[in-house]
């Protein structure tokens, strides 16, 4: 049984976690994640790229007739369960995957 949240209210927070980009070239690159998801639905995301926190890319979230929560993109998928979210991205050069939880710590402290 799936429990679906309410709203952005209730999946706002900073999530930490692992990002995982396989290019279509056979390369795969790996990096620590941070997503902030504000009580509007509004999302950024941050990558550390060889020690540095890079704005990567934002958007606002939706919420489908069943609950589940998408990027207007289409191309962005995002389940979260409890305090555990999964990102699948299809990019035409790559596909992204992020596995990250959240955290009670302020994104500007993390690492």
């Amino acid at each position: 049984m799936n429990a679906f949240a309410v709203g952005f209210e209730d999946v706002a927070g900073t999530y930490v976690g692992k990002r995982t980009t396989y290019g279509n070239d056979g390369s795969v690159t790996r990096n620590d994640e941070i997503d902030v998801i504000d009580s509007d639905g509004m999302v950024s995301n941050y990558v550390y790229v060889k020690g540095e926190l890079i704005y990567e890319s934002g958007g606002h979230l939706e919420i489908d007739e069943q609950g589940r929560f998408f990027l207007i993109s289409n191309n962005i998928t995002i389940e979260l369960h409890g305090n555990h979210m999964e990102v699948t991205a299809l990019w035409p050069d790559a596909v992204v995957h992020v596995l990250s939880h959240r955290s009670d710590q302020p994104a500007h402290s993390l690492r």
